[in-house]
């Protein structure tokens, strides 16, 4: 099913937006009415969005999430200070579970509604979840994103989930190889 997508703009935090990343909350509205029209959402327990330069490791985040199947909840990725227990959202992994896309399918407009110029699919979706009472959970330690302030990307930890951002496609190869020795 093509869609035409409008065109996005990259923001400037504190100028124009809550971030210095593409201002893409209208894709992402799009992308998500045509993820649940497929139907294909509800064959599985979790949907995962990822940004292309993420190295994703499915089988460890199935670990991870095997507590959550059955219940509507999203994942945080960022911890701001060391006892950060909810975490934000930064957009290299995003994970909802079935019952999550599902309270957003009968709450969409609510979220489609909120203030959302000037912000980063990221920070709306965490704002809409929030909004439509879908509980996060934080996999901050099981995720390198080098954009959250308190990481440090060590693609030799073979516990990761998910390592953001690798560029080049040699460095996303040396990074998967470096994480899964016994894959």
């Amino acid at each position: 099913m093509q869609k035409k997508l409008p065109k996005t703009e990259k923001g400037m935090y504190g100028v124009n937006a809550m971030t210095s990343s593409w201002l893409n909350v209208p894709i992402f509205l799009i992308c998500w009415d045509v993820v649940i029209a497929s139907n294909k959402v509800w064959e599985n327990d979790f949907t995962v969005k990822l940004d292309p330069d993420t190295v994703f490791f499915p089988g460890r985040l199935g670990y991870h999430m095997k507590e959550h199947k059955g219940k509507p909840i999203y994942t945080t990725d960022c911890r701001y200070w060391g006892g950060d227990e909810v975490g934000n959202l930064f957009g290299s992994i995003e994970v909802l579970s079935k019952q999550a896309v599902g309270a957003y399918k009968g709450k969409r407009q609510m979220c489609k509604d909120l203030d959302w110029q000037g912000w980063g699919e990221d920070y709306w979706l965490q704002h809409c979840m929030d909004a439509i009472g879908v509980g996060g959970v934080i996999i901050a330690d099981w995720v390198t994103d080098q954009t959250c302030p308190l990481v440090t990307a060590d693609c030799s930890d073979s516990n990761l989930i998910a390592v953001h951002p690798k560029k080049d496609a040699g460095e996303w190869w040396e990074c998967w190889k470096q994480s899964s020795p016994e894959e």
